[in-house]
């Protein structure tokens, strides 16, 4: 049951990072670090932010740093609840369900018509 909710918590990190690769004006934070613009832009970067610690050199890398945590989390507290297809079926779902939730709902500013 755990690695189900951590299955949709990487979901909604998922979702986050395609809003701020593909849809930067509608997040919710719109500040250099978030977005990785002006002094967060790659080429500004120290060596330290580019190769070591990158996971907290702005807002895609933080939640790609997440998404993955969460899933390798998901991954070892793992207990079969059903046969391991049905299993990984439903581990997808609660992904996606998280994407969705996370990508329309909540990384989007409330000011923006659905589209």
């Amino acid at each position: 049951m755990s690695a189900l909710i951590l299955f949709f918590l990487a979901g909604i990190c998922n979702g986050a990072m395609d809003m701020i690769k593909f849809n930067m004006d509608n997040f919710v934070w719109k500040t250099e670090w978030w977005l990785e613009q002006g002094s967060w832009a790659p080429k500004f970067r120290s060596w330290l932010l580019k190769h070591v610690v990158t996971m907290i050199s702005g807002g895609w890398h933080l939640f790609k740093f997440l998404m993955t945590l969460l899933i390798i989390v998901g991954v070892l507290l793992y207990r079969p609840l059903l046969t391991w297809w049905l299993d990984a079926i439903c581990l997808y779902v609660c992904f996606s369900v998280g994407f969705i939730f996370g990508y329309y709902s909540l990384w989007r500013k409330e000011n923006v018509a659905n589209t």
